[in-house]
């Protein structure tokens, strides 16, 4: 049997090749096994799929910018700020909470995230001013970042390795479903009631989503009381995350050859060699540094993921500048006729 094996180093997830139709799910610490049957497995691929899509579908509100800064009467640097607090949470968080999915498990984590993404919806679509908004944006990213870890990772919990490529297939492609037809429902819902539509018709997805997992879902990983979190690892990575955000917004506006943005870029850069060292010397690292290394198939995903959000951000503070500072310009974009103004960013969505 040892012979036969594979691993997959994506969180403790153990493959046996011999039996393809089965999958055995086995924490590092507690031996915990799962096997799921295939409709089981699709069902469970199904719901994390549809959980996904209150934090993909968040592209609904760039089209509602200009209705929220008309309503709240902002400038074009305190509306970016919506997308700040949302991206900047969910990028800083993310590796933590795949950590924490790990040793508390993953479904926990996963309707966790999904109670707080109900919340969080509710309180900013009912949000009666900006800082009260922002705020509650914040809670929105920490829910975005519980989902985004979780869901891949119980998807690869129950699927087996000749299923593993289709299944997280769907998973994006439902994903990517989210973030096309974001910004079209978003101009819909801004022109037919107001911005603050883009928020609450994500409550009934995401609590629906939320009772669909609560019975199909199995716990794919055990509370291990021996297991530790690395705080420093957590730290280093939210604070190096956090200055690659600010080089890009920083960089745009003043130029990234000036004196600050360079002290930046210095910083971040000794921050993530910091979190790097740490992550090494860590019994219980956030990130296997195995997972760097030349040869693996995950190998680089750590690192695309990090350029996808990082270069997400800065192109969604663009977005928002634009719509907010052209509507004259281009009266497609003007809040009075919001229902058509989520077309033109329609080829652009699945890029971001």
């Amino acid at each position: 049997m040892a012979a036969c094996r594979f691993t997959c180093k994506i969180r403790g997830i153990v493959y046996c090749s011999c039996r393809p139709h089965m999958i055995h799910t086995q924490h590092r610490r507690t031996g915990l096994t799962r096997m799921k049957s295939g409709r089981g497995r699709w069902t469970v691929v199904a719901v994390a799929s549809i959980g996904t899509l209150p934090v993909t579908l968040d592209s609904s509100l760039n089209i509602a910018f200009p209705a929220i800064s008309a309503s709240f009467r902002l400038t074009v640097s305190l509306i970016q700020w919506l997308v700040i607090a949302y991206v900047l949470t969910t990028a800083t968080l993310l590796l933590g909470c795949g950590r924490f999915a790990d040793m508390a498990g993953r479904k926990t984590v996963f309707c966790v995230g999904l109670s707080f993404s109900t919340l969080a919806l509710i309180l900013c679509g009912l949000a009666p001013s900006y800082p009260l908004l922002i705020g509650f944006r914040v809670l929105q990213g920490i829910a975005g970042a519980m989902i985004s870890a979780s869901a891949p990772a119980i998807v690869a919990a129950v699927s087996p390795p000749d299923e593993l490529g289709w299944a997280l297939g769907i998973l994006n492609m439902v994903g990517f479903f989210g973030q096309t037809s974001g910004p079209i429902v978003g101009g819909y819902l801004t022109g037919r009631f107001s911005w603050r539509g883009v928020f609450l018709f994500r409550v009934p997805i995401a609590f629906t989503a939320l009772l669909l997992a609560l019975p199909v879902m199995d716990e794919s990983a055990a509370l291990d009381q021996e297991q530790d979190f690395d705080i420093a690892g957590a730290v280093t990575l939210a604070l190096s995350v956090i200055g690659c955000m600010l080089v890009l917004n920083h960089g745009r506006n003043q130029g990234y050859l000036t004196p600050q943005v360079l002290l930046i870029a210095l910083c971040t850069l000794t921050l993530f060699a910091g979190f790097i060292y740490s992550e090494m010397r860590a019994s219980r690292p956030i990130m296997d540094p195995s997972m760097l290394t030349p040869g693996l198939t995950w190998s680089t995903w750590p690192i695309c993921s990090l350029i996808w959000r990082c270069s997400r951000f800065g192109y969604w503070c663009r977005i928002t500048s634009s719509m907010c500072c052209t509507t004259r310009r281009h009266p497609v974009v003007h809040c009075s006729r919001p229902a058509r103004s989520g077309w033109p960013w329609l080829p652009r969505s699945p890029v971001t």
